[in-house]
C-alpha cells in the first residue's frame, strides 16, 4: 500500500512548511466548515443563482437580531455536467425560499463565504411562523403540508394540480372529437396511459408548474413535456406521440418529407384556408370521394385541360349553364 503524505511533507513541495497566514488563504487545508440551513432569498442581485441560507447551529431564527438581508450570499455548486461558463449548462435558479440546503463555508470559522451542494426533500407537518428565520418569509413555501414535498406525479398521485391541468384539456379535447360526425367511428383517439409508480417517475416541476416526467415505470413507460396549463408532448409505452396544445405555429425554412404509413384523419372544426404559391402535384392511386354540402365555387387564371380515359357522367338534379366565347365539340 502507498504511504500517506501529510500536508506538511506536502507543503514542502512549495518550499517548506506554510505558514498560519498561508494555511488561512489555502481553501480547505484545514478542512470546512459545514452547515444545513433554510434559503430565505433567492433574488441574487448579480443574478449568478446565489442564495441567503440562514445556517442551524450559526445563525439565530431572531430576524429583528439578523435580518436576512445581512446573511452572506451563499454560492450554489453545480453537476460536472453543467460548464457554467460562457452561458453553456444548466442555470443554477431552482432553489426556493424555504427550500433545505448542505453546504460548507470556503473561509472555514469566518463563516462568510458559503457554498450550497445540495437541497433535500421534508415533510412539513404545518405552516411555519413566517416572522421566524428557517422559512420562506412570504408563506409561499410549503405549498402543501402534511405529505412529502416530493411532486405527486412522482408519487403515483392523479391529485395532482398539473396532472389535473392535462385531464381537463383531454377531456375536453375528446368531447369535441366526438361531437363530429363519423369521426368517432374511423379516429380511435389515445387513451390515458399516466400509470406511474414511486420511485419510478423522474419529475422535474418548476414553480409554475412547467413538468418534464421521465416515466420508467414498469409496462408504463414514456416521457411527457407539459405546460403549466396543461398543454403539451408525450411519448406513450408504445412509442405513441400525442401532442395537445392550442394555438400553434410550424414553420420550416428548408424541405420537408412526411411519410405516413397508415391511415391520416385531419379534421379541422373552422375555415381550412390552403395557400401553394408554387407548383401543385396531387396523385391518388385509389379512388378519391368528395363531399360538399355547401356551395362550390373554381377560378382558374389560366388554361385548364382535362383528360379523362373511361367514362364521364354529369347528373345535376336542376340545370346546367354553360357559358363561354366558343364552344367546340367533337
Amino acid at each position: 500500500m502507498g504511504k500517506s503524505i501529510s500536508k506538511t511533507e506536502q507543503s514542502s513541495d512549495w518550499g517548506g512548511e506554510l505558514t498560519k497566514e498561508q494555511q488561512k488563504h489555502l481553501m480547505g487545508f484545514n478542512g470546512f466548515t459545514w452547515c444545513i440551513g433554510v434559503v430565505e432569498d433567492n433574488n441574487d442581485p448579480e443574478k449568478l443563482g446565489r442564495v441567503r441560507v440562514r445556517c442551524l447551529g450559526l445563525h439565530t431564527e431572531n430576524k429583528n437580531e439578523l435580518p436576512t438581508e445581512d446573511l452572506p450570499w451563499a454560492t450554489p455548486m453545480m453537476p460536472l455536467t453543467s460548464g457554467s461558463i460562457s452561458q453553456i449548462g444548466q442555470a443554477p435558479t431552482g432553489l426556493q425560499n424555504g427550500s433545505w440546503v448542505v453546504g460548507f463555508f470556503r473561509d472555514n470559522e469566518d463563516c462568510q463565504d458559503p457554498v450550497v451542494m445540495g437541497s433535500f426533500y421534508g415533510y412539513p407537518m404545518e405552516r411555519p411562523n413566517t416572522d421566524l428565520g428557517f422559512c420562506d418569509a412570504s408563506g409561499t413555501h410549503p405549498i402543501e403540508i402534511e405529505e412529502p414535498d416530493t411532486s405527486r406525479l412522482a408519487r403515483g398521485l392523479t391529485t395532482s394540480k398539473v396532472y389535473q391541468a392535462k385531464k381537463a384539456l383531454l377531456d375536453l379535447e375528446t368531447q369535441d372529437l366526438h361531437t363530429i360526425a363519423n369521426v368517432s367511428d374511423t379516429w380511435a383517439s389515445l387513451s390515458n396511459p399516466y400509470a406511474a409508480r414511486y420511485p419510478f417517475n423522474k419529475v422535474n416541476q418548476t414553480e409554475s408548474g412547467h413538468v418534464i416526467e421521465l416515466d420508467d415505470t414498469p409496462n408504463a413507460e414514456r416521457i411527457n413535456i407539459q405546460h403549466k396549463s396543461g398543454t403539451f408532448l408525450e411519448f406513450h409505452p408504445n412509442g405513441d406521440i400525442r401532442v395537445l396544445g392550442k394555438n400553434g405555429e410550424v414553420i420550416i425554412q428548408g424541405g420537408l418529407n412526411v411519410h405516413i404509413t397508415g391511415n391520416v384523419n385531419l379534421t379541422c372544426d373552422n375555415a381550412f384556408n390552403h395557400h401553394v404559391k408554387g407548383n401543385y402535384s396531387l396523385q391518388i392511386d385509389g379512388t378519391k370521394t368528395e363531399v360538399v354540402t355547401g356551395l362550390v365555387s373554381e377560378t382558374y387564371k389560366a388554361n385548364q385541360t382535362t383528360k379523362i380515359t373511361g367514362k364521364l357522367d354529369l347528373d345535376a338534379s336542376s340545370e346546367v349553364d354553360v357559358d363561354a366565347g366558343i364552344i367546340n365539340l367533337n
